[in-house]
């Protein structure tokens, strides 16, 4: 079962059906009437598929009985803000010997999982292709910076040989997948790449590609330097030795491959909906704060998008209104 069928989740979950893996999407109700009646379409860089062999729910709750305890696996692919809801209702109506697997944004995740399921069974996975979500049945895979990755947490006690599985099983349906041994360690460095990213091209309602143009790399520099800080106060080990090693990369290597992207955050904002700004820039101020470790650039980019946040859902209760 695919907790969040969003793009993310419609991706993954489209692609293993169309492998001929037996998958559940559970979504919000549009995006489910859509699919039952049309199917669920996806296109881009990896394709033309139209998927027709999905089941899909707007509740673990509406499932069957009999494919609810069939279930082996759930991929979570909700928000981060909607995690502890889902698996609130999940861990009670799933079977208890079901693995969760985070494909989630942001830091915060694998535990708010592990503590609703136990760390026996969660799996976590660095996502950094991109989705746009075009309707309601259909979304397009626009750019791949990296394989996705998968590992079993630190402090998780799940069988490595489960991340080669679902490594293998994402591969064959087409999702690059690789396993890993330091799964945070890995998250982490998505996290430099997504606050560094995210947050701005937001504000300025651009591709990633223009935070480069319009001469923004001081700022994300910025950035970058304030999560190593954070980093460092908080024992943290991250991929990369210093700012100065991983900036070369960001500005040469991770950019250019995702240089036509809109980031996740931007659509959310466009749709009024809420963003996952404080499990990224919003959780980096978040330790800041608790050390006692300044981290200014991550505040202003956290304040402004809950700006534009409360600013577009004003606009859209007023529009209902």
């Amino acid at each position: 079962v695919v907790l969040g069928a969003g793009a993310i989740g419609s991706v993954f979950g489209g692609l293993l059906a169309g492998a001929g893996h037996r998958e559940s999407l559970i979504g919000r109700q549009p995006q489910i009437d859509a699919i039952a009646a049309q199917g669920l379409r996806i296109d881009g860089i990896w394709g033309e598929h139209h998927i027709t062999n999905l089941t899909v729910y707007a509740s673990v709750e509406q499932m069957p009985e009999q494919e609810r305890s069939s279930c082996e696996a759930a991929l979570v692919t909700v928000k981060s803000y909607d995690t502890d809801a889902i698996m609130e209702r999940s861990v009670q109506l799933l079977p208890e010997e079901a693995v969760y697997v985070s494909l989630q944004n942001g830091l915060g995740n694998i535990e708010c999982i592990a503590s609703h399921a136990g760390f026996s069974r969660v799996l976590g996975g660095r996502v950094i292709f991109g989705v746009v979500f075009v309707d309601n049945a259909h979304v397009r895979v626009t750019v791949e910076a990296d394989k996705t990755a998968l590992g079993v947490p630190a402090r998780g006690s799940a069988d490595h040989a489960l991340a080669e599985q679902f490594a293998g099983m994402f591969s064959q349906a087409g999702l690059r997948c690789t396993v890993t041994k330091d799964i945070e360690k890995i998250l982490w460095g998505k996290m430099l790449y997504n606050c560094a990213l995210n947050g701005l091209a937001t504000i300025l309602q651009t591709h990633y590609g223009s935070l480069l143009e319009t001469g923004l790399q001081e700022a994300m520099q910025h950035i970058v330097e304030e999560i190593f800080t954070v980093a460092a106060c908080c024992s943290i080990e991250l991929p990369y030795d210093s700012p100065a090693a991983y900036i070369p990369i960001l500005f040469d290597e991770l950019v250019p491959r995702t240089y036509d992207h809109l980031p996740s955050m931007l659509q959310d904002i466009r749709r009024g909906k809420k963003t996952e700004i404080n499990a990224l820039n919003g959780y980096i101020l978040q330790l800041a704060r608790q050390h006692n470790c300044p981290a200014p650039y991550n505040d202003v980019v956290t304040s402004m998008v809950q700006a534009l946040e409360m600013q577009h859902h004003q606009a859209g209760s007023q529009a209902r209104g």
